[in-house]
């Protein structure tokens, strides 16, 4: 019977899991998990590890996703030793190990783990997603250490499955690293090649993170190439990108820029800025736990130290860029903050993030509203790091850490919808809210929103503590309390997990 109940749990998570209803996918998963017995089919066991650690990793609880497929790669060597041969979850489970053993900048232990996925992959004649997905996470691992021509070879292999595949998101993802690998190898005409093929199938298949990438790699590729204009535009392009797009508000991509900038600003001959901005790049590389990136430019950073002048050249950065890196750097020093004096609050704020967007994508908002509406979600609590208020503080004389985190963010243009956001994020349907006690739907739609996916993330933390089942009575206490949250977007939420 136990059987069952874990296959049951297995689908169920999967359905909310595509749906990107993590914390109810987490729920099933972990249910399935407890059923677990030794006497179980080993494929199931493997299957729940693997699934709960693609989940760990998606939430950014990477410690707990190499945990989890850890353990699914322990079960299939157990499988290999028993039956001497490999079971067909086995090169996936590696794959998905040294994922999360990159995501935590150890890229030497992924290697040789790696590389017995891809002769596993190819002796099992496993399904070509995977073997392309196995290419791409070695390629990656020979990026890290630098051997260029088998990083080549492993994401070349890899960018010709996907063009049978017709998986162009997938292709552009590849071209991007073999531009990346070009660059690093000097051989610019290739790099320029490659990273031109990947911007146009972006124009085509719009996702706004890899345009950002690509966009920063062309302007260092132009930079290298002693095009400053055109590393100007391209690094230009990048930036606004970013700042519109602040779902994306990744560290990674910051640091990308700040490393470009900072050479500009060295070439016309700001080297306070140039500094400035290097310190930086090392700073959110070291955060990212890319240790490649980060070696890079702290020796660059080192060498600008050393350099006693420098040739000027005419360079002319746009004012409005110049303002923009400074909004991206100084609202990621005060996310730094927060995040120091609550560990939590990055995950929280991913969560809330996420599930605020299914909510808006479900009222209809298009994609400048959602791009607004993530923009409030990770926005939401910077007042935070001025008052010192600690979550779930009631409202204090002044308004609280809305009005604040409204106040601080008006300095930087951002969008009025945005901060409107923010400044009633903590209202309630029924009035109990603050700052302004606005009532029903006077309240903007973004706060709504925000007040409803905070709150149900702060329920399922809350409890968690009590063991699996803690999605359902999450929704209990929503249910509970329902006056103080929209109706029909508490009836949205009920109904996504209701037709899974």
């Amino acid at each position: 019977m136990g059987i069952v109940q874990v296959e049951e749990n297995l689908m169920l998570g999967g359905t909310y899991f595509n749906k990107g209803l993590v914390l109810a996918a987490r729920d099933a998963w972990e249910t399935a998990e407890r059923y677990l017995t030794p006497d179980m089919p080993i494929q199931a066991a493997i299957r729940v590890h693997n699934a709960l650690g693609s989940l760990h990793l998606q939430i950014n609880r990477v410690q707990e996703a190499t945990e989890h497929f850890s353990q699914a790669r322990s079960l299939c060597e157990t499988y290999m030793d028993r039956n001497k041969v490999p079971i067909p979850d086995h090169p996936r489970a590696l794959n998905n190990l040294v994922l999360s053993l990159l995501r935590s900048g150890d890229s030497d232990t992924g290697l040789p783990l790696i590389l017995t996925a891809v002769e596993l992959a190819e002796r099992l004649g496993s399904d070509p997603q995977l073997v392309a997905s196995i290419n791409i996470t070695a390629g990656v691992c020979f990026m890290n250490n630098e051997d260029w021509e088998q990083a080549r070879v492993r994401m070349t292999h890899a960018l010709e499955i996907h063009r049978r595949l017709g998986d162009q998101y997938s292709e552009s993802g590849c071209l991007i690293n073999l531009g990346i690998i070009a660059l690093e190898q000097k051989d610019y005409d290739r790099a320029k090649q490659a990273l031109e093929a990947a911007e146009a199938l972006l124009e085509e298949y719009y996702d706004a993170g890899l345009s950002v990438y690509v966009r920063t790699e062309l302007g260092r590729l132009y930079f290298h190439k002693g095009d400053v204009t055109a590393a100007l535009h391209y690094s230009s392009s990048a930036l606004r990108l970013l700042w519109d797009s602040m779902v994306f508000f990744d560290r990674a991509e910051v640091a990308r820029l700040c490393r470009l900038f900072g050479h500009i600003f060295m070439l016309k001959g700001d080297r306070p800025a140039a500094l400035s901005y290097l310190q930086r790049s090392t700073t959110y590389f070291a955060q990212r736990q890319l240790w490649r990136e980060w070696s890079l430019a702290t020796q660059e950073l080192d060498r600008i130290i050393r350099e006693k002048s420098v040739d000027k050249v005419r360079v002319v950065i746009e004012f409005q860029d110049q303002e923009l890196l400074r909004y991206l750097t100084t609202l990621l020093g005060m996310m730094d903050t927060l995040e120091s004096l609550y560990p939590e609050s990055a995950r929280h704020v991913g969560l809330v993030t996420q599930y605020a967007l299914i909510l808006g994508k479900a009222c209809g908002l298009d994609n400048a509203q959602c791009s607004r509406l993530a923009s409030a979600a990770r926005l939401r609590d910077v007042g935070y790091t001025a008052e010192g208020e600690a979550n779930g503080a009631n409202a204090v004389h002044g308004g609280g850490h809305p009005v604040l985190g409204e106040r601080i963010l008006a300095m930087f243009n951002v969008p009025s919808e945005v901060l409107a956001a923010v400044r009633h994020h903590e209202e309630r349907f029924d009035g109990s809210g603050y700052p302004d006690h606005l009532v029903g739907y006077d309240i903007p739609l973004e706060a709504r929103i925000l007040a409803l996916a905070g709150d149900y993330v702060s329920h399922v933390d809350q409890e968690m503590e009590n063991g699996p089942g803690y999605h359902r009575r999450a929704m209990t206490q929503l249910q509970k309390s329902s006056h103080l949250y929209d109706p029909q977007l508490l009836s949205v939420l009920e109904q996504m997990h209701q037709r899974a």
